[in-house]
């Protein structure tokens, strides 16, 4: 991870952003009672996401030898077992139509898919520890330039992130209560009428020498999905939301940036009634973070604290990139994969619409359900690293704002534009965020396409058209 370190600057007889004059408030001593707050907040973030992994021995923190011995072992073959099972149903069983090995196919992708997310969960364990602690602490010492609404913006992330955590344990919970339901009825079904989670050989039902292992293993792949496959999920979806706070943040540093900009301008433009006269006709009311108009005579503003600020805004531009791009490699693979069976698994119910004959209303209902929950899934992706992106493209819309803030005028001034208040050093540092800036932060599936509102939208047309083209054969 990025580790910030001021020393090559102090070398060149620059102060770091958190020691300009104009940012001392920022680090001063802080009261016990905001200490404690901080606390809570650095506490919250990914709280319910290391929770669920930790109910299944994934966090890497605090495990005895004998939890990640299950976690590597134990859990994975749960699902091991009904990619197995399946594919020896499909091989040794005899099916009247190509329906049965088709379903069973698409139960193996997606028990497939839960491997998958468990054992990136596993590996990727040491980097999500240290990518927390970045966002816990590693920010700190640039958003103290930003507050209070650093902390606004960063209460409102942890909110939400632990609300849209807990909704998504709410969603997968009737998934797996219903399924360990049937699975218990089913135990005391006749031996001729077992049924498991996923399709298996007959005789292997048949023999309670083999049934009861499967129940086994079948419970435990229902209990252990609750909480790493929500655990995995979630963990995606708030990183997105704080990749995206810090952009928001990122964006009020820019706008402080513009406000020592205008007064430097103001500086620069003389003394005496003539500044007096600037500031009389410049007032930097739409710069305020709180909508309140800003006094030029409140704040010392002058082109080192400028430059400090802007170094203080790339640094911070910069860990942002690095942790979406760390998050883009831990989560990049395994949504190309769980991409794939979406697909899949939309094929199935349009060729089960296509093959039969007569549907019941049962089926119907089923149907309905199925897609619904695999576009929700795909909606939940798209969606939320729509936002990041969306929060990316902004900070250029920032940044060039901070380069020429519209509350000043140039020629008024005297000045050809208010881009020349820059020493070379700030300039190019604006520059740099810019020109950063115009490439958004999108997360993408397997580095083939990007997760977006548009994908999204891209493939509810297309499966609308194939629906309707099937609808027509029938």
């Amino acid at each position: 991870m990025t580790v910030v370190n001021w020393d090559d600057e102090k070398e060149e007889g620059h102060s770091a952003p958190g020691q300009s004059k104009g940012l001392e408030a920022g680090l001063a001593p802080v009261a016990v009672g905001d200490e404690d707050e901080e606390e809570d907040e650095a506490a919250g973030v990914l709280q319910m996401p290391v929770f669920y992994m930790r109910a299944v021995f994934l966090w890497p923190e605090g495990l005895s030898a004998m939890q990640r011995f299950l976690a590597r072992y134990v859990f994975p073959l749960f699902n091991t077992q009904i990619v197995l099972g399946g594919l020896a149903f499909i091989v040794l069983e005899e099916h009247p139509n190509f329906m049965p090995p088709l379903t069973t196919a698409g139960d193996c992708m997606a028990a497939s898919v839960l491997i998958a997310k468990l054992i990136v969960l596993r590996r990727a364990g040491p980097r999500l520890v240290e990518m927390r602690r970045q966002l816990q602490y590693g920010f700190k010492m640039f958003e103290s330039q930003a507050e209070p609404e650093a902390s606004r913006v960063n209460a409102r992330c942890v909110s939400r992130c632990r609300t849209i955590s807990r909704r998504f344990a709410w969603l997968y919970l009737p998934l797996s209560v219903s399924a360990a339901l049937l699975l218990i009825f089913n135990a005391f079904a006749p031996a001729d009428q077992r049924h498991i989670i996923a399709n298996a050989p007959r005789a292997l039902l048949i023999c309670p020498y083999t049934y009861w292992p499967l129940f086994v293993c079948n419970m435990g792949g229902i209990v252990t999905f609750l909480f790493f496959s929500a655990g995995y999920d979630t963990l995606f979806l708030s990183l997105c939301l704080h990749l995206s706070c810090k952009c928001e943040i990122l964006r009020v540093l820019l706008r402080r940036a513009g406000k020592h900009h205008g007064l430097a301008l103001q500086k620069e433009a003389g003394d005496g009634g003539a500044h007096d006269q600037v500031k009389k006709n410049y007032e930097f009311e739409h710069w305020n973070d709180d909508g309140t108009a800003f006094d030029a005579n409140s704040h010392a503003g002058s082109r080192r604290e400028m430059d400090d600020h802007l170094r203080s805004c790339v640094r911070y531009h910069h860990m942002v990139i690095r942790l979406r791009d760390e998050t883009e490699r831990i989560f990049s693979g395994v949504s190309l994969f769980q991409m794939l069976y979406v697909l899949l698994a939309l094929c199935i119910p349009a060729l089960r619409l296509l093959h039969e004959k007569t549907i019941s209303a049962v089926d119907v209902v089923f149907i309905l359900l199925y897609f619904a929950w695999n576009f929700s899934q795909l909606l939940f992706y798209c969606w939320f690293a729509d936002v990041l992106a969306e929060a990316s493209e902004e900070v250029s819309v920032a940044a060039y704002a901070a380069l020429r803030p519209p509350a000043v005028d140039g020629a008024a001034l005297g000045l050809d534009s208010p881009v020349c208040s820059l020493g070379r050093a700030g300039g190019a540092t604006l520059r740099l965020i810019t020109l950063r800036a115009q490439r958004p932060l999108h997360l993408t599936a397997g580095r083939i396409t990007n997760l977006t509102l548009v994908l999204y939208l891209e493939i509810i047309r297309r499966s609308q058209s194939i629906f309707s083209y099937l609808i027509r054969l029938r």
